[in-house]
């Protein structure tokens, strides 16, 4: 039987190339796509409209969007 499949369901898309995040940058939030992972996997490289941010899961707020 098939089930509906919900990526936030699925640990091994979390933080990972191609994941959609959300970060804080100088008072806004920004939206991209992870390019690059390093730092132990909590600091990456996300794209946001063709320009490429540092951002860190914790002192940027990341977080996963769906």
């Amino acid at each position: 039987m098939s089930n509906l499949y919900r990526p936030a369901d699925d640990y091994d898309n979390w933080w990972t190339l191609g994941s959609t995040v959300e970060f804080d940058y100088h008072g806004t939030r920004l939206t991209g796509e992870i390019v690059r992972v390093y730092a132990a996997g909590t600091s990456f490289h996300v794209e946001v409209d063709g320009r490429r941010y540092e951002a860190d899961i914790h002192a940027d707020n990341m977080s996963m969007v769906w």
